[in-house]
């Protein structure tokens, strides 16, 4: 009698079905996907990507792909910083600027008490487009001053000419702020409508 041979004896060497390249890409005749390992980290690439030229193909497109999610991170820290700096804009333009557009104008009792106003000059005004402007807002002459809404006055002078005086809630405004005659005061337009209001001349309390 012979003895019985084991079947596992009889079996084929088991198949690899997973081959590796040199440039780390690896390729499954199993599943026909083509994998590509960064470090420790698989990135699968697809299904059914022939072994032969497609390698580098596949391996390229992972590449791509890394490349694109770095792109949008760093597009999208710079977009933050960009939406960071925005939100400081106003804040930090609350103070005397020169660079920013701006006008002077000396108090006089007019311009102080009951019913008075002071004028905007008329080339500021058509530079900066305020024809049909109805109101601005207007930061007092400290940092920490509140913002007040002043109404738009405009006269037409004797040649015809639209002039433009801030009024309604001047008063008041010049009351909170202590403003006095013979002050100059530096008007600033930091964003449309928005003037920061600076003592540059005189005595600031």
């Amino acid at each position: 009698m012979f003895a019985r041979r084991s079947s596992s004896a009889c079996r084929a060497p088991a198949r690899n079905s997973c081959n590796d390249s040199a440039d780390g890409t690896k390729f499954s005749e199993q599943t026909g996907k083509i994998s590509y390992v960064d470090g420790d980290k698989p990135y699968a690439v697809g299904r059914n990507i022939r072994k032969s030229g497609d390698l580098l193909i596949g391996k390229k497109a992972v590449q791509e792909r890394q490349q694109n999610v770095q792109d949008r991170r760093s597009s999208e820290v710079f977009s933050e910083a960009l939406t960071g700096r925005e939100r400081k804009g106003r804040a930090s333009q609350h103070g005397t600027n020169l660079q920013l557009p701006s006008f002077c104008r000396r108090l006089y009792v007019h311009n102080l008490g009951q019913g008075h106003m002071i004028e905007v000059p008329a080339s500021f005004v058509r530079t900066h487009e305020m024809q049909f402007q109805d109101a601005v807002e207007l930061q007092g002459i400290h940092q920490e001053s509140p913002v007040r809404t002043v109404t738009c006055h405009w006269v037409r002078s004797g040649d015809q000419q639209l002039r433009l005086y801030f009024k309604g809630g001047w008063r008041n405004f010049a009351k909170e702020n202590g403003l006095i005659k013979g002050q100059e005061l530096q008007f600033s337009l930091t964003s449309k409508s928005f003037f920061v209001v600076r003592v540059v001349c005189g005595t600031s309390n």
